[in-house]
């Protein structure tokens, strides 16, 4: 289910043919992360609420990521809550 959900995530943002998977990424469907890919350096956590999502993003000091990092919030279905809290923290000489 969780890789149908994405497709269906993207696809609605129509993303679904240019999203690259191998590229850095968190997908989050309601309140559950369905994908995520990290590099050296970058870390990406996820905390459940019962209406959506806290989220800590931190590239640490020194480290330079090239490629966009995606951050996909969605809901299915269509109608529904979903709070978001993210928490980003670029660390002293970072790039993202």
């Amino acid at each position: 289910m969780p890789d149908q959900a994405v497709e269906e995530i993207l696809e609605s943002i129509n993303l679904h043919r240019s999203f690259d998977r191998g590229a850095p990424h968190v997908v989050i469907n309601a309140n559950k992360v369905l994908s995520s890919k990290v590099v050296e350096g970058l870390e990406i956590e996820a905390e459940e609420l019962p209406d959506g999502v806290k989220a800590r993003l931190r590239v640490r000091q020194g480290v330079k990521i090239k490629p966009p990092v995606h951050l996909c919030f969605g809901m299915l279905p269509e109608t529904g809550i979903q709070k978001i809290i993210l928490d980003v923290e670029i660390e002293d000489e970072a790039e993202v």
